[in-house]
C-alpha cells in the first residue's frame, strides 16, 4: 500500500476555494485526513490580499488552525531572504511573522 502523503496547497488554490468556486471538496478531504499544509510564504500571501479586517480574521483563522496541528511549512533561509529582495521587505516580513505588525 503507497503512502499517504501531506499535500502543500498553493494561493492558486486555496483562493478559489476560499471564493467557494473550486477545490472545497479536495481540500476539505485533504483536512479531514490530515494530509493538508500551509506554506509559511503561501500565508503571507493570503494576508496581503486581504481587503477587509474580516478577510484578516478569516485567514488569522486559517493560519492558527495550521499551526495548532503543526501543519506549516516554514521556508528555509535561502527561500526566505533570497538577494534579489529587498532589505526593508524581508525585514517587514519578518515583523509581520513575529506579530509586531498587523
Amino acid at each position: 500500500m503507497a503512502a499517504t502523503r501531506p499535500l502543500l496547497f498553493d494561493t492558486s488554490v486555496l483562493i478559489p476555494m476560499i471564493r467557494g468556486e473550486a477545490y472545497e471538496d479536495f481540500f476539505q478531504r485533504a483536512l479531514r485526513t490530515g494530509r493538508a499544509r500551509l506554506s509559511s510564504v503561501v500565508m503571507q500571501e493570503l494576508y496581503a490580499g486581504a481587503h477587509t479586517q474580516a478577510d484578516k480574521r478569516d485567514y488569522d483563522g486559517i493560519n492558527r488552525a495550521f499551526l495548532s496541528r503543526g501543519y506549516t511549512v516554514p521556508p528555509d533561509h535561502e527561500a526566505a531572504c533570497p538577494s534579489h529582495v529587498p532589505n526593508g521587505l524581508s525585514l517587514h516580513l519578518q515583523h509581520i511573522h513575529r506579530g509586531e505588525i498587523s
